[in-house]
């Protein structure tokens, strides 16, 4: 980061304000990621692996969003919430129940959704998959349009994949839900639009209430999003695109340390995946659904080289990529991720290093580079949810070679799908449903989840219903009292 320094006459108030400032720091509490001792969440994890057949059948982008709020790391590992589950392309039909289990009928919509009520310490809970449509009795299901079975229909040609989002208090004395949806171009697969999506919340059943139960209009409204997406220009390779991850400082629900803005994190795309970068924009709750209100941070920082962001609203274009702490731009992020906040206030930033999808040589059934969980971290110094951030911390590596894990559910694709192999990508952290650490003397489990794609001519992932679906991971990270993190 740049620093910026001024001078200033300091009166002995100030001089005593700046020691408490010095020993606070000194004295406070810092929270590490390990890099062992990462463990597969099997509960989780078999949430998504046996839904009702016919029904639901894989999909990826599985972001959790509470619909009550309460999102703060710990909040909900023993107290159960409504979370809504994303999915992204999603397959809706029907599997054979055989070794290792095969489709044989589908619809490949573009979204669902899923609701949970429960909660992170056990398998306790209902889990409730959503898609819209012809019901399966009907002989006409596997002949609808794809945007017919999805949640959100676009009804432009356009595809819906789900982003991120949280609850806000609108300022008109109640509540939204505030989500992100990436319009995309089937043809081409490019994010052309970005939809911002609210839902007057409420109270929150599987069935006659709950986010996307209608279509635009009726049930939820699209706002103004010009100014949530930029497209390529000279200078960088592909468009610039919010909604990748939320972080909600504006209440005691999300916040351990609260500011009164939610902040909107995004990313560039690039035709190298180590080349995508990050960006940030904050808004109050009351603006949040008119990202034309957003303030993007650009690059400013104060005295201290933390970074700070302007005080009213700006473009997209004038955005700068977020830096780590020698003041390099991050690189090597991913179109989706998840930023939270630490109970000492400060940040952490869990991604899959280079999004994961050129991971594995097609041909090979051993990995030439496994896909890489990490997370960065504020430093005690700087703290700001545009960072600086520390060095990427190794959390999960990946084993996802061709011929199959057994600890994640993963088939032989060299027996079944010759040549086809394993992509990794999208992790996302989950704090609700993560264990806090207690004290000094046990670590916290921080839950993330990550996308299982397949890639080759044999289309393992249309075939094998253990392929296309996500899988969970608890990671340990723990407290350190008085010193600096």
């Amino acid at each position: 980061m740049f620093r910026k320094y001024s001078h200033a006459l300091v009166t002995t108030g100030a001089l005593l304000g700046m020691l408490c400032a010095a020993e606070e720091a000194r004295a406070a509490d810092a929270y590490r990621f390990k890099t062992t001792g990462a463990v597969v969440d099997g509960s989780w994890t078999n949430r998504f692996k046996y839904p009702a057949n016919p029904g639901w059948q894989g999909s990826d982008s599985t972001y959790s969003i509470p619909l009550s709020g309460f999102r703060k790391l710990g909040q909900n590992w023993t107290s159960p919430v409504w979370s809504m589950f994303t999915g992204g392309d999603t397959f809706v039909g029907w599997l054979n129940n055989d070794t290792p289990r095969t489709r044989w009928g589908y619809v490949f919509p573009g979204n669902t959704i899923s609701l949970f009520n429960g909660q992170g310490s056990s398998a306790s809970g209902a889990h409730y998959f959503k898609w819209k449509g012809l019901p399966f009795s009907d002989s006409q299901f596997l002949y609808q349009d794809r945007d017919d079975v999805a949640m959100v229909r676009g009804g432009d040609g356009w595809v819906r994949w789900p982003a991120d989002g949280t609850i806000v208090n609108h300022g008109f004395g109640g509540t939204w839900l505030v989500q992100f949806w990436s319009v995309v171009q089937p043809s081409a697969l490019d994010i052309v639009d970005v939809d911002v999506a609210t839902w007057g919340t409420g109270p929150v059943n599987a069935s006659t209430n709950h986010p996307y139960l209608g279509n635009a209009g009726g049930s939820w409204n699209i706002g103004p999003t010009t100014n949530a997406r930029l497209a390529p220009s000279t200078g960088y390779t592909g468009p610039r695109v919010m909604g990748a991850a939320i972080m909600n400082l504006a209440t005691d629900f999300d916040a351990f340390v609260k500011d009164g803005f939610v902040y909107v994190y995004g990313f560039q795309a690039a035709a190298d995946a180590s080349k995508k970068r990050a960006f940030v924009a904050r808004a109050l709750p009351t603006e949040l659904h008119d990202s034309t209100k957003w303030r993007y941070w650009t690059g400013a920082v104060d005295a201290t080289g933390t970074p700070t962001f302007p005080s009213t609203a700006n473009s997209i274009s004038a955005a700068v990529p977020m830096k780590d702490t020698s003041g390099n731009v991050i690189q090597g992020l991913a179109s989706e991720y998840s930023v939270l906040q630490l109970p000492n206030g400060h940040f952490a930033l869990v991604y899959t290093e280079g999004d994961g999808l050129a991971t594995y040589t097609p041909g090979t059934a051993l990995p030439t580079n496994p896909a890489k969980i990490v997370v960065r971290t504020t430093t005690q110094a700087k703290r700001s949810p545009a960072g600086p951030w520390g060095p990427p911390v190794i959390v999960y590596s990946v084993n996802a070679p061709a011929t199959g894990n057994t600890a994640l559910g993963l088939p032989n694709l060299t027996t079944s799908h010759p040549g086809d192999v394993y992509q990794i990508y999208g992790s996302k952290a989950h704090p609700q449903y993560s264990k806090r650490e207690a004290g000094t003397s046990t670590d916290g489990e921080l839950l993330i989840s990550f996308n299982v794609n397949s890639f080759g001519l044999k289309n393992a992932s249309f075939n094998l219903a253990d392929v296309y679906r996500p899988r969970f991971v608890r990671v340990r990270y723990y407290k350190v009292a008085n010193q600096n993190q």
